[in-house]
């Protein structure tokens, strides 16, 4: 609803005095030099404004004047709504919001309503729309608009999937940060309480939580972290989104069992919210109840017999990928049984997933990125190809990164079962203070490294290394055993790179087998683009002119970046096409003088792959090769460094990989 100024300045100054202190009809008219019937025409607009918000209301105090009564939480909640939409947003900001708000309602919405709200004209709202349509379009949505507005048609399943996608993303105002010293206790976090409070208010917050927690300790079943946020997510969606309708069409087969968990689920909500859920949004509750918390609440035994009952081809899935990932590392995981149930266990949830058109979200995708790209790399490359290979239907195909980065951590933790304790000195010239600051944080961020002793600078010519397996040190000096040399303070950026080269670098040295990939012509270095579009139309191109693929390459690569993600962290991206298509496997490299964003992320550094992920051992120790380039800063520094095609080739050529 949009507001006269009037009216509004009304609201402001109830709010500013909510709970203590009634403002006369007399006052009001006086103040805006009004009439009572025009003041009464307000407080009317007023009333209705706040039906639509729960725990907040205006009374009518006989002899005192009108008040409103409410909880400070969503009063203050109510007055940054206020102030945000009567203050000048950037336009990425105001579309976010447009298209946060068409998706949410049913219900149409006109230009000039939108111009009066954020205060733009209507031209700027038309051209907003026009950038919002052609966003829709790749989420498989239409905007339309008739004599009524503006209003998105499409499948409901892809319009709640938008939802949760702009919702994780969604900035909350900076004002809303206060909410955290009084907000309810809950198990979600800061960020996304502050998100979805700010789209839903708190009291639909608490009531879902309440539900959720009965509904834990009724059915002795426990959801993890992520899955009760994507959980909280979907129900709030759904009653946003039903609310207008009020409507409920049964499923009689999923509520066949008036004590299975989706019955006792669906009881609990409809006693929150009555007849709001309908028949699609049992069959997603259903989805999450069969896929979340599924190792946590039985014995490994119990999930065995399940997956094999129920085995969507998360069975074979999970065994070649260990197989791939496994030849690609040269570190045999086949035999980890623990490794193989949690990706048995996660693939068979992902297929459901996948063939319902789910999404799931992972809180700690950015920093398994940024820890562990070059692996996250690995299990994406493997991933992709075991889909290709399987025949699946292109909708089966859209795995997203936060999978991926799930994924990736099933390997990570399987790695870090099968590499032995790591015995470390620490060098720090700085001190004892620097070097016991350094070992504490060893101790509690690597379980794999054992701190023999902290030995002074002046002291370790002296010392005896023959049982260490490398050197910790805030300086780098030559020495017997490897040298990793970190900042004063250990940040999250040292601590990945110590766990990388414990568990990937078995030697001291990889031997390149990058050469046969390598063409002087297929590198670029310190080139200028702007998209990511002109970058894989131009390395394509260069492919294609080259001989080294065949038609329909280039469309492969654009295929593989609508499914799936390509960028890996570290300011790094590995697009990829099919593999049928390539002629003379081939690596194109690019570095760029100034980073564009790919995806999500920034990147700076391109490897184009054209490349058979085929069985045979010249592919595999090349990806191998690539995966420790990655993650050698020193390499991808040389690589940023070279300021020709010679000196890239030169780079990319070294013998061996440190």
């Amino acid at each position: 609803m949009i507001m006269k100024p009037r009216t509004l300045k009304i609201l402001m100054m109830l709010i500013d005095n909510a709970n203590q202190k009634a403002i006369s009809l007399r006052d009001l008219t006086n103040m805006f030099h009004v009439s009572e019937r025009t003041i009464a025409s307000d407080i009317k607009e007023i009333k209705s404004w706040l039906c639509e918000l729960d725990a907040v209301t205006i009374q009518n105090k006989p002899g005192a004047g009108f008040m409103i009564s409410g909880v400070p939480e969503n009063l203050l909640l109510i007055k940054n709504k206020l102030k945000a939409a009567t203050s000048p947003l950037s336009a990425m900001t105001r579309r976010q919001q447009i298209k946060l708000a068409l998706l949410m309602n049913h219900r149409r919405i006109s230009i000039n309503q939108l111009a009066d709200k954020y205060h733009v004209s209507r031209s700027s709202i038309a051209r907003d729309l026009d950038i919002i349509k052609h966003d829709l379009v790749q989420q498989h949505l239409i905007m339309k608009s008739d004599y009524q507005g503006t209003y998105i048609a499409g499948n409901e399943v892809l319009i709640r999937k938008a939802l949760r996608q702009i919702i994780k993303d969604y900035q909350p105002l900076d004002q809303q940060q206060c909410f955290l010293k009084n907000r309810l206790k809950t198990r979600l976090t800061a960020t996304t309480y502050l998100r979805l409070q700010a789209l839903f208010g708190s009291e639909k917050i608490f009531k879902t939580e309440q539900v959720l927690s009965r509904f834990e300790k009724t059915t002795d079943f426990h959801f993890n972290d992520a899955n009760y946020a994507n959980v909280m997510t979907h129900i709030l969606i759904v009653i946003a989104r039903n609310a207008q309708f009020r409507h409920v069409q049964f499923c009689p087969d999923l509520l066949s069992q008036p004590h299975s968990r989706l019955a006792i689920l669906y009881t609990l909500l409809d006693e929150q919210f009555p007849h709001t859920f309908g028949q699609d949004d049992l069959k997603y509750l259903n989805q999450h109840l069969v896929m979340s918390g599924i190792q946590s609440s039985i014995s490994p035994d119990s999930l065995v017999n399940f997956l094999n009952r129920f085995d969507n081809g998360a069975d074979k899935f999970a065994q070649k990928l260990t197989a791939k990932v496994s030849a690609i590392l040269r570190i045999d995981l086949t035999q980890d049984q623990e490794l193989y149930l949690n990706l048995r266990s996660h693939c068979y949830a992902m297929f459901e997933r996948l063939k319902n058109h789910q999404s799931l979200t992972n809180p700690l995708l950015d920093e398994i990125k940024e820890n562990f790209s070059s692996l996250f790399g690995i299990v994406l490359l493997a991933v992709a190809e075991l889909l290709d290979q399987g025949g699946q239907n292109h909708s089966s195909k859209l795995v997203s990164e936060a999978e991926i980065g799930y994924l990736t951590i099933h390997f990570q933790g399987s790695l870090e079962n099968n590499v032995k304790i790591k015995r470390v000195i620490i060098v720090c010239p700085e001190g004892v203070g620097f070097s016991r600051l350094i070992q504490n944080r060893i101790s509690s961020a690597l379980p794999l490294i054992k701190v023999v002793d902290t030995v002074p600078y002046k002291d370790i010519t002296n010392y005896d290394l023959s049982r260490i397996d490398f050197i910790v040190s805030t300086l780098q000096f030559d020495s017997a055993v490897p040298v990793i040399q970190v900042s004063n303070f250990l940040d999250s950026y040292d601590i990945g790179r110590i766990n990388t080269y414990i568990i990937h670098h078995p030697q001291l040295i990889n031997k390149n087998q990058l050469g046969p990939f390598i063409k002087k012509t297929c590198l670029f270095p310190h080139q200028i683009f702007k998209t990511r579009r002109e970058i894989l139309d131009f390395l394509t191109h260069q492919l294609l002119a080259q001989n080294l693929v065949r038609s329909g390459f280039e469309k492969s690569v654009f295929n593989r970046e609508m499914i799936m993600p390509t960028e890996i962290g570290k300011g790094v991206a590995i697009p990829h096409g099919a593999s049928n298509l390539v002629l003379d496997p081939t690596i194109c490299v690019m570095t760029l003088k100034q980073p564009i964003q790919w995806q999500k992320n920034w990147v700076d550094c391109i490897f184009l792959l054209a490349v058979k992920f085929d069985n045979s051992v010249k592919n595999k120790t090349a990806i191998n090769s690539l995966y420790y380039l990655i993650n050698s800063e020193v390499m991808v520094l040389q690589l940023h460094q070279a300021q020709t095609a010679e000196d890239m080739y030169n780079c990319l050529s070294v013998e061996t990989i440190n």
